[in-house]
């Protein structure tokens, strides 16, 4: 059976048991729930996306959770999982976004722009000398990346065709979340004194100079005016500002996304229910609007850790929402509807368990930020309420 196939069935199978019985319920407070998920989703091979239908490996929602995995405590596992995962993709010939239970690797839906920047971004923080022991793959691979994803003449990812993403049923055309996780490719290489074709090209700037309007970041090169959830985090949490910019340019994006009700009833949404729609690919429609107007919590909690740098204010209220959420329903959703039910449609209904909440729990639990930042914050709180 194709792993895609064999996911579907997954998928329906759990959405009959939720009607009949209910999410699985966790006990104990928010972190208690969350540590019991994380411990949950480590099948002794490699960390699955949940514990409900998504047993397959999804690079990009494992490498999301590195940080937090690492916190707790889960440094061998974390390592075991890249090594698993690396064999598997090498077996295929290249880097894909997923890897069935039963050790087949796949794009989902197509070739993706982030899955490389991820896998060398987990790699940098778990053990860098997987680079070097696997070196004539990644030099492959990146060399097959810089060939199919980057345009030398612009700096930017390719308009030449589409690529599979985080919002993975979309046609993007040089997105701005994958010209992101080239940006951080391009400096996670150089940070490890890897082989790196991109070194030489000015890709911060080249974002900023195309994608960026004053006021926030257009979703793709396309330009059009609508304000969108992950064009207006990767930004930051990819490193793609300065620090000595970041603080003032979050401000509006971050207005923006209040006002467009990207954080309502909490974060995040890819867009509003206002705003127009981009191309999706063709079989989007039997998914129910899953990337609509929707509420997805790893778009939410990349938003929180970019707030908790510039806005400690807002972080611990949208914080607050996580935590009400993951005791009210005893575990750790996938996603929302634009109200903030738990997503259902006529063939999907979401996941639960995630492996993200190891992230949540990081966020939640990590050191406060320093007294000189937080006071800095502060004073601009303060400014911005006597205006």
């Amino acid at each position: 059976m194709f792993p895609e196939a064999a996911s579907c069935l997954r998928m329906l199978k759990r959405r009959s048991q939720v009607k009949r019985q209910g999410f699985h319920a966790y006990s104990g407070d928010h972190l208690e729930i969350c540590r019991d998920i994380v411990e949950s989703c480590w099948n002794g091979t490699y960390f699955q996306t949940s514990n409900g239908h998504f047993k397959d490996f999804y690079l990009r929602d494992f490498a999301f959770c590195v940080k937090g995995l690492l916190r707790l405590g889960y440094r061998t596992e974390a390592k075991k999982t890249l090594l698993y995962s690396i064999e598997v993709f090498k077996k295929k010939g290249h880097v894909t976004t997923t890897i069935s239970p039963d050790k087949q690797a796949y794009d989902v839906p197509r070739y993706a722009a982030d899955s490389l920047p991820l896998l060398v971004h987990a790699i940098r923080q778990v053990d860098p000398t997987i680079l070097r022991t696997h070196e004539r793959f990644f030099l492959q691979q990146i060399q097959e990346y810089y060939d199919k994803v980057f345009d030398p003449d612009t700096s930017l990812v390719t308009t030449r065709t589409f690529f599979s993403s985080i919002k993975d049923l979309s046609e993007r055309y040089s997105s701005t979340y994958d010209n992101c996780m080239l940006s951080m490719l391009r400096d996670d290489l150089t940070a490890l004194g890897f082989f790196n074709p991109l070194k030489e090209h000015d890709i911060k700037n080249a974002i900023l100079k195309t994608l960026w309007n004053g006021r926030f970041f257009y979703e793709d090169t396309t330009k059009q005016n609508i304000v969108t959830g992950d064009a207006n985090v990767f930004p930051f949490w990819c490193g793609v500002i300065s620090s000595r910019d970041a603080f003032g340019m979050f401000r509006p994006c971050l207005h923006e996304m209040q006002q467009t009700g990207l954080d309502t009833p909490f974060p995040l949404k890819y867009s509003s229910a206002q705003e127009p729609i981009g191309r999706m690919v063709w079989f989007e429609p039997f998914s129910g609007g899953y990337e609509r107007d929707t509420i997805w919590a790893h778009l939410g909690l990349c938003f929180l850790e970019v707030v908790q740098q510039y806005h400690e204010y807002h972080f611990q209220s949208y914080l607050r929402q996580y935590q009400v959420l993951i005791e009210k329903y005893k575990t750790f959703l996938e996603v929302f509807d634009r109200k903030g039910s738990p997503f259902t449609s006529t063939f999907y209904t979401c996941d639960e368990a995630m492996l993200w909440a190891a992230w949540y729990h990081d966020l939640a639990t990590k050191d406060k930020i320093s007294n000189k930042q937080q006071a800095k914050i502060s004073n601009a709180h303060n400014k911005g309420r006597k205006r």
